[in-house]
């Protein structure tokens, strides 16, 4: 080897080393600066200030618990609410995101109604390009006050008036329950399958205006694609806590299959009902309203056919997935609490078969009842919204862009509001009890212009449907199959639920 070639040799041999040292040099800066980076983000509550929880997690903030939780029955959000309990409100980190807990009730209530236009926007939202439809739900449509277009499409056919005129929407699924009950000659009955059948009917009925065959015997595609709807899943978690990571990942809530078929049925029963003169649905309620509507673009039909789509699945997610989830759990609750199902049905025979929507929604003890299972089982954990302008209330300087959540279930379970909160006691919502308490303590529809818009569907849909059962059966425990007291989910990031099987039996009591 000649002189030069080892000359060569070393040079190599050096650059080598030297690009060695500024790979390491380079690794071990980007890891320095991303430390000190994300040390500044969890200082952020501390240079403003205010009381906070220290991030546990480099990488989650303050919830990793979210993801990695083994006790299903415990939430997050409890141990935020109770850590220095007298501080009106509390900060935590989702991820890198500052979050603001509001714990004062006074405060609360400034935030969702009196000062509702420095916090209008949700904090819950979704992109266009990835979740087309769950992006036009005014739950979460945020761009230019959308969101309000988007109600006021849905609301003339969900008001109290609209829906007690068409009393058939909520009595023809209940006779095919009913039938359903009966030909089963005394077995035990899934309360998730029961309820998830009744609500499809109904769904479909006042929604689209078509039959939802649940009960039928033939396999039916609209019951097949409502029951597979799930908001129990690690996407929403992400998307509630990392709206940014969930959008990189493409996480949805309406799958493609699940849009493509809700868009086609919407196409199909508009074509039907031109020129019908059939009883009306929510579809041909805001059909009309969109077209009147100067905010929505109605000159291109798909367009259309989009907008309307999109309410009417605003419409399935608070009938299906939220309603048939509490319809289940208070028939379950019943069962276990066997004096408050005998008393609630000596209020319900005092009607003497009478069980039209005005009489039902008169019965005091029905309410408190229903009250009070949307009380231990509200299905969110909490009310969020982002704040849009500078405001001082009270101890609290917001400023916009401060992502803010009220603890629904956090309230709900307080002890201090509630004695005994893990039992299930109607009377709680006592005329007398009620008046002892501050009425931010009742959130489970929510509060405020944003509120949830199907508050009137689900109570009717839910007062109507139990108040007949209980008129007609006893429900009993079950003959083949363990029942125990609920087991509810609270690990997760936005929705509680259970995942048990919940069995009953009904028995025929005699007219």
């Amino acid at each position: 080897m000649s002189s030069r070639d080892s000359i060569q040799i070393e040079n190599m041999e050096f650059l080598n080393y030297i690009n060695i040292d500024i790979i390491l040099g380079l690794s071990l800066g980007i890891v320095v600066l991303l430390y000190l980076y994300l040390e500044w983000k969890y200082r952020h509550w501390k240079r403003r200030g205010v009381p906070h929880l220290k991030a546990n997690s480099l990488i989650f903030g303050n919830v990793k618990e979210l993801f990695f939780s083994k006790d299903v029955r415990k939430s997050l959000y409890d141990h935020i609410y109770n850590y220095h309990k007298g501080e009106p409100v509390m900060g935590y980190y989702e991820f890198q995101n500052p979050v603001l807990m509001v714990r004062d009730l006074d405060l609360a209530k400034k935030v969702l109604s009196q000062n509702f236009y420095s916090f209008s926007n949700q904090r819950f939202s979704v992109s266009p390009r990835v979740d087309p439809y769950m992006a036009m739900n005014p739950f979460s449509r945020t761009y230019h006050d959308k969101w309000k277009e988007s109600r006021a499409v849905l609301t003339p056919g969900l008001t109290q008036g609209k829906l007690r005129s068409y009393p058939q929407v909520f009595l023809k699924p209940y006779k095919d329950l009913c039938k359903f009950i009966d030909e089963s000659h005394g077995e035990d009955f899934e309360l998730n399958d029961l309820s998830n059948r009744v609500a499809t009917d109904v769904i479909a009925s006042w929604g689209w205006g078509v039959e939802g065959n649940a009960f039928s015997k033939v396999e039916s595609s609209i019951y097949n694609t409502f029951k597979d709807m799930s908001l129990e899943s690690y996407g929403l978690d992400l998307m509630v806590s990392n709206k940014f990571l969930s959008r990189i990942m493409g996480y949805r809530m309406f799958s493609k299959t699940q849009s493509e078929f809700f868009t086609d049925l919407t196409r199909k029963c508009l074509d039907a009902s031109t020129g019908s003169n059939g009883p009306p649905c929510l579809l041909q309620i805001s059909a009309q309203a969109i077209l009147k509507c100067d905010e929505f673009d109605t000159s291109d039909k798909e367009n259309f056919i989009k907008e309307v789509t999109a309410g009417l699945c605003t419409f399935f997610l608070d009938g299906f997935a939220t309603t048939s989830m509490i319809f289940s759990v208070l028939l379950y609750e019943l069962m276990m609490n066997m004096n408050v199902q005998s008393k609630l049905r000596e209020e319900i025979k005092e009607l003497d078969n009478n069980l039209t929507i005005e009489n039902v929604e008169k019965l005091e003890y029905l309410d408190m009842c229903l009250s009070e299972v949307l009380r231990m089982r509200t299905p969110f954990h909490y009310l969020g919204r982002t704040c849009t302008a500078k405001c001082d209330l009270g101890p609290v300087q917001f400023q916009p862009g401060d992502d803010v959540i009220i603890p629904v279930s956090s309230i709900h379970m307080d002890p201090d509001y509630f004695p005994n909160p893990e039992q299930f006691n109607p009377e709680h919502w006592s005329a007398e009890n009620r008046k002892r308490r501050h009425p931010m303590t009742s959130l489970y529809f929510g509060f405020g212009p944003r509120m949830c818009l199907g508050l009137n569907y689900a109570k009717i849909f839910l007062k109507i449907i139990v108040s007949s059962l209980i008129n007609d059966y006893e429900i009993v425990p079950p003959t083949n199959h363990q029942y125990d007291p609920i087991t509810w989910n609270r690990s997760k990031a936005f929705i509680q639920f259970s995942d048990q099987s919940l069995y009953v039996k009904f028995e025929k009591l005699d007219s």
